[in-house]
Formats: C-alpha cells, structure tokens, sequence
C-alpha cells in the first residue's frame, strides 16, 4: 500500500467520524453539544494532517477539493484554538465533509479477501 493510500484511508475514517458524530444535529444542537465538538475538531485535525501529507502529485490528480484548505483547518484548530469558529465546524462536517467522503470511499484501496 502507498503512503497516499494509508493517508486516504486516515482520512476516509476521520471524515466518517466526524460525520457520525454530528449526527442530523442542526447548528444550534452541535453549539451547545461541547462533547460533538471535541470530537469532530479531533476528527478534523488529524483529516488535515493526512492531508498534508499526501504526495504532491496526488493533489495535483485531485485538485477538485482543496487540500490546503484541509490543511489550514487543521492549523487554525491546533495552533489558533482560540479563533475556531463553531459554525464553521459545524458546516465543515455538515456541507462540506459528505462528498469528501464519496470521493475517498471511490478511490480509497479494497480490502483484500
């Protein structure tokens, strides 16, 4: 297995998570829910470090999602903690994290029987 096929797996289980945890909670639920929050910030920070390393020329074959900005996520939540915006959170594993996770689920490497 190649190293950007370990670091999509990562992340196709960290997306996962963050989205089972957030649940059908509404913007308001997940504001209140600091338990939902830790988790999908945990979730998200380690996304954005698999992200960072993927290899150049993965990024480069799959420049329709924004890496850097997965990347920089993950650097406003473990270096700017102070400055995370919730709903932004919130609309990140909402919006933004289900077709992220179709398109790792599409190119992520089968188990082998």
């Amino acid at each position: 297995m190649s190293d950007d096929d370990a670091y999509v797996l990562d992340m196709l289980q960290c997306a996962r998570r963050a989205a089972e945890a957030l649940g059908s909670q509404t913007v308001e639920e997940f504001l209140s829910d600091w338990r939902t929050q830790s988790v999908a910030q945990h979730q998200l920070i380690i996304l954005g470090e698999a992200a960072k390393r993927l290899s150049p020329e993965f990024r480069e074959r799959h420049s329709q999602f924004s890496w850097r900005d997965i990347a920089g996520r993950r650097d406003v939540l473990v270096h700017r903690y102070s400055e995370v915006d919730l709903p932004e959170i919130w609309r990140v594993v909402a919006q933004d994290l289900p077709p992220l996770i179709r398109f790792l689920e599409s190119i992520a490497p089968k188990p082998q029987s």
